[in-house]
């Protein structure tokens, strides 16, 4: 940086800056040094390096059903696309379904036992240095027989070494996927909620995951988890992972509108895997 005019100079900046994973700087002094003087080698890396910014689309769906006749069917949609190295914007759709056939004598009997909902939010994924990440996201949800709801989430990744990360993450939305309840939507009980999380890779194939974390309800009701969870890599070369994850939740109050337990245990072990198309 002391000589902005060497080609060589900056060729050497735009590698290290390229091997650390700072790609929006290693691709300012690539650019400066083909400005000053075209090199083969540096064109083939910078090509190489932008050939990683990418542009997607996906689409997915999910259903959840349980033996109290609830419902839940979602359908999503999502397109993001890299603006630079540091920024990734993005923007999200989702369709909702849910259904509870409720007994004579249950809460809200006589309401609505169906909603349908949709959903939209655009985000902006920004690297704000070397092993720090920042998130932001807007929306909102709107439902044929409740009220709309405003949707926000703020998080904060840092990397204090390349086989470990830590985060932070706040956010405000309603009790659907939190609870999967009709009645906590049409009682339009919201939740704003902080958690810290972290993860590392433990050995090659293996790697650890916990959070915590304390939600404000809109009802003066208040909620506390923690998790924690291992997943195995078997074989190197497939994205296959056994899984065994471990939580606990309580709850300050009992609520007639979701499930509010006073302590909750639970374990899961899950295989998950991915197809080549």
């Amino acid at each position: 940086a002391a000589e902005p005019r060497d080609a060589r100079a900056a060729r050497g900046l735009a590698r290290v800056y390229r091997w650390s994973g700072q790609n929006g700087r290693a691709n300012r002094w690539y650019e400066t040094s083909l400005g000053i003087e075209d090199d083969a080698e540096a064109r083939r890396e910078h090509d190489a390096m932008r050939a990683d910014l990418k542009t997607e689309m996906v689409g997915g769906a999910r259903a959840f059903f349980d033996s109290d006749d609830f419902s839940y069917i979602r359908t999503d949609a999502r397109f993001a696309k890299d603006v630079g190295f540091d920024t990734r914007l993005y923007a999200s759709s989702a369709t909702f379904f849910v259904d509870h056939d409720r007994e004579e004598g249950a809460p809200l009997a006589g309401e609505t036992e169906s909603l349908r909902g949709f959903e939209g939010r655009l985000g902006v994924e920004q690297r704000l240095g070397a092993r720090t990440r920042g998130l932001l996201e807007v929306g909102g949800r709107h439902w044929d027989h409740a009220d709309a709801v405003p949707l926000a989430r703020a998080s904060l990744e840092f990397d204090p070494r390349e086989n470990t990360s830590l985060g932070l993450e706040l956010s405000y939305e309603d009790m659907l996927e939190r609870s999967y309840s009709l009645e906590s939507v049409l009682e339009n009980v919201r939740r704003t909620a902080a958690k810290a999380s972290a993860w590392r890779q433990l050995t090659r194939g293996i790697e650890g995951y916990a959070e915590a974390g304390s939600a404000l309800l809109s009802d003066s009701n208040a909620e506390f988890w923690a998790g924690t969870s291992f997943a195995w890599k078997p074989f190197p070369e497939r994205e296959v992972r056994l899984a065994l994850s471990l939580d606990a939740q309580r709850y300050q109050d009992y609520s007639e509108y979701y499930y509010s337990p006073e302590l909750d245990l639970g374990a899961t072990l899950s295989l998950m895997g991915r197809l080549p198309v």
